[in-house]
């Protein structure tokens, strides 16, 4: 699993997603490929070349958003490791990071 930000694919020059993904595809055939895209949520490109996307789910009141990447990675991360696909994963990690930025600070921070 690789996981990428919007501000890197920009650096890289990609302006879409999907785009980005396929590049990425050709440097790392074996791996899932995740890419945060902000309010847009996060997109993925599995082993088998299928394209998820999971749509951000914005908190009522955002109240806290510093370690939002982070904690959208944890939720990434613990999803895979109770073996869930990766449109599953992405979904998690979206609410996890909704959470986390309706809130301040990490504590009681549980997917």
């Amino acid at each position: 699993m690789l996981i990428f930000s919007r501000a890197y694919a920009g650096h890289c020059g990609s302006d879409t997603p999907h785009s980005f993904l396929l590049r990425m595809r050709e440097q790392a055939p074996q791996a899932d490929l995740i890419l945060t895209w902000g309010k847009e949520g996060a997109y993925g490109l599995d082993r088998r070349g299928a394209i998820h996307h999971s749509p951000a789910h914005p908190p009522v009141e955002v109240k806290d958003t510093l370690g939002a990447g982070d904690t959208f990675n944890a939720g990434l991360i613990d999803a895979y490791l109770r073996g869930l696909g990766l449109a599953e994963a992405l979904s998690c990690a979206c609410r996890l990071a909704e959470k986390k930025c309706g809130q301040i600070g990490f504590e009681g921070i549980r997917g």
